[in-house]
């Protein structure tokens, strides 16, 4: 069930382009607005705020394997912002794929989820995914959380193609 205040909250702040504006139009106490949350700019991400998102490049191997590298923090907002691309390579592509972790610094939860929910997307389809490359960091999270379970944790590309191929 909606709720239609929030609802109104919420547009009321996307029209007024600030929560102070939109409280002021709302008519709603002054103190209201000293509780949002931090503001999160519309502007372009700044040098510092770059690093901690995810980026995301693709290739095609011969054989009809796709490769997906990943660089960044791969937390909730890191995933979050791949996440559509993410699915978009591997799952919706139908096709085997490995993904590079080499330069991912950082796993959490949700980095972990986007994995899962995409290499059980390709098993679905009959396809397999691969990771390879985790940094020690990273690999100690993924071991914790047992991902060899749901798929094939490699050391090289070589291996991680090998994995998926058959």
């Amino acid at each position: 069930m909606l709720d239609y205040p929030q609802v109104a909250a919420v547009a009321a702040v996307l029209r007024e382009g600030s929560f102070e504006r939109a409280a002021e139009a709302l008519h709603l106490t002054a103190s209201l607005p000293a509780l949002r949350p931090p503001a999160r700019s519309l502007s372009p991400p700044t040098t510092a705020e770059r690093q901690t998102t995810m980026d995301l490049k693709t290739e095609q191997l011969d054989g009809g394997i796709g490769v997906v590298r990943l660089a960044g923090r791969m937390d909730g907002p890191g995933a979050d912002a791949i996440g559509l691309r993410f699915s978009a390579a591997t799952a919706a592509n139908g096709q085997p794929a490995v993904v590079d972790l080499s330069d991912v610094e950082f796993i959490a939860s949700m980095g972990l989820r986007l994995l899962i929910s995409t290499a059980r997307a390709l098993g679905t389809k009959g396809w397999r995914m691969a990771i390879f490359g985790a940094q020690p960091m990273v690999q100690e999270v993924l071991d914790d959380a047992a991902l060899d379970q749901v798929m094939p944790i490699c050391s090289t590309q070589d291996e991680a193609v090998a994995a998926v191929s058959h």
